[in-house]
């Protein structure tokens, strides 16, 4: 029997807890560092603080880290972000979708407006999952330990400013939703205003990509809470379960309608629905108008970052890229030569796909995504529960 841990020994929400001077929740956040401008961050949903036994859930991967620095103590934590915003910002700007992993708000929970601080720390990311590392940029994360350093500073005597711009992590543009783990080991010393000893903080992180399609919303909407009651626990619980069954059975019917179009049997022969199916039968037609009835209830005349729609797209491209560019090809170069594959008519230069391969690769792209956010809310269940 599964039972949620009580709240009162078990969690804390942060997301509350106010860093004053920053005015952030006190937990780790995402941005970019916008030029040395106004921090762009994305909206934290939940952030969970483990009262108690938080070192039961870090990963065997985790521990072997954690055993590389002299850490006396760990805090751990979870943190779910809605980075769509973030997204729409970055592609209205023409950026990459590079953010900064900032631990800043807990590092310097009591810091003042026009107050400054500095601190080195040792980060590592690991576990990631539809995220990389930018190698290419000062400060970049490895899967081993790196010293960067986090600054505040008073900026033009009107904001806070957070610094530098180090410690990056790359979205992949064919997953709705990503999750990766960070350890943050600050130097020797007190934290916080009960001068406690300071501990390793270890944080798992979950961005959702798509908050608009309304399925994508849903399971938005279950991962933004803050009621660590046992009821409130108990109710985050059945809703993500409910926002994931939806998006499974919404996204089975799309693969399977799809699919079938191109290996070319008779559509709606496998709803389980009495109605008949009076979509599109061309298949590139049914594959466009299953896409579009996806996010009919987006905003469409706000201009977005790519919707579930086009991750789709971008996830069944690369699926037939791959068998047409050298391994080790950049992904976006892999995503082109796919959609370039894909119409009946590809490039003289690129072999063209075969109805059956594209059956092929939307069914493992389906699969893909359906599994991602099954696995998503496993992890939230294994997190949040104990077994008795």
């Amino acid at each position: 029997k599964l039972l949620a841990l009580a709240a009162c020994a078990m969690y804390t929400s942060t997301k509350d807890r106010q860093c004053k001077g920053l005015r952030l929740s006190q937990c780790p956040q995402l941005g970019d560092y916008n030029d040395g401008q106004e921090y762009r961050l994305a909206t934290v949903l939940s952030a969970l603080r483990f009262d108690r036994d938080g070192h039961s859930k870090v990963s065997e991967e985790g521990f072997q880290l954690l055993m590389r620095r002299d850490v006396q103590d760990v805090q751990v934590m979870e943190v779910t972000y809605d980075v769509h915003n973030l997204r729409d910002w970055a592609h209205s700007k023409g950026r990459p979708t590079q953010w900064n992993v900032l631990f800043h708000p807990w590092l310097f929970p009591d810091i003042q407006f026009r107050e400054e601080g500095t601190q080195q720390v040792d980060v590592v990311v690991y576990g990631l999952h539809g995220v990389t590392v930018v190698p290419q940029c000062p400060g970049a994360l490895k899967p081993a330990f790196v010293k960067l350093e986090q600054w505040v500073v008073m900026k033009d005597g009107i904001y806070m400013s957070m610094g530098p711009d180090v410690g990056r992590i790359a979205v992949s543009p064919t997953h709705p939703v990503a999750w990766f783990w960070s350890i943050c080991v600050p130097p020797p010393g007190k934290i916080g205003v009960d001068d406690e000893p300071r501990p390793a903080l270890v944080t798992k992180h979950i961005l959702l990509m798509d908050t608009r399609t309304k399925i994508m919303h849903s399971l938005a909407d279950a991962f933004t809470f803050s009621d660590v009651s046992v009821q409130g626990v108990l109710a985050h619980l059945q809703a993500v379960l409910t926002a994931q069954q939806q998006c499974t059975e919404r996204l089975s019917r799309l693969m399977a309608r799809c699919e079938s179009a191109f290996e070319g049997m008779i559509l709606g022969a496998f709803d389980d629905s009495e109605k008949k199916y009076e979509g599109a039968t061309d298949p590139f037609e049914c594959w466009e108008e299953q896409l579009g009835n996806l996010i009919r209830a987006a905003n469409r005349g706000v201009e977005h970052a790519p919707l579930l729609d086009n991750i789709l797209r971008s996830k069944v491209y690369f699926l037939l890229g791959k068998t047409r560019v050298a391994k080790g090809t950049a992904v976006g170069e892999t995503i082109e030569a796919g959609a370039r594959a894909w119409p009946p008519q590809s490039d003289e230069d690129i072999k063209p796909a075969t109805n059956s391969e594209r059956a092929k690769a939307i069914h493992v792209a389906l699969i893909s995504v359906i599994s991602d956010i099954e696995g998503l809310v496993e992890a939230q269940n294994s997190l949040l529960t104990v077994s008795k």
